[in-house]
């Protein structure tokens, strides 16, 4: 992760299994100085938790393997405080309240317009 004024960490961890999506988050949130690092499920994405300790997290609900709601789950359980946005496709209204009450500090519905980030 880069460390950038004030010594504040700017890395964003992406846990999106949908390259199209990797790519243009990876993109956008690039041009803005953050340091990206993309996991492509849940599992992979605690692994770069313990490496790279993000200063922000955007994760995918529906994820191979370990999903998004577990994932977020392990985060808060394992002590981390950073801010969690989860994203999908598939949620409804009851998904967003999940989300919310295991610990997300927002909740995005697909397709969304990458400046809401």
């Amino acid at each position: 992760m880069i460390d950038t004024e004030g010594g504040v960490n700017r890395g964003i961890l992406v846990v999106e299994d949908d390259e199209q999506l990797q790519t243009a988050l990876t993109h956008a949130l690039s041009q803005h100085g953050y340091a990206v690092t993309v996991a492509r499920d849940g599992y992979e994405g605690l692994e770069r938790m313990e490496r790279e300790a993000p200063w922000l997290v955007l994760t995918d609900l529906n994820l191979p393997g370990k999903g998004g709601m577990d994932f977020l789950r392990e985060v808060r359980s394992q002590g981390y405080h950073m801010p969690v946005v989860v994203m999908t496709a598939y949620g409804g209204v009851d998904a967003a309240v999940e989300a919310l009450k295991y610990g997300a500090t927002d909740f995005l519905q697909k397709p969304f317009p990458l400046d809401r980030l």
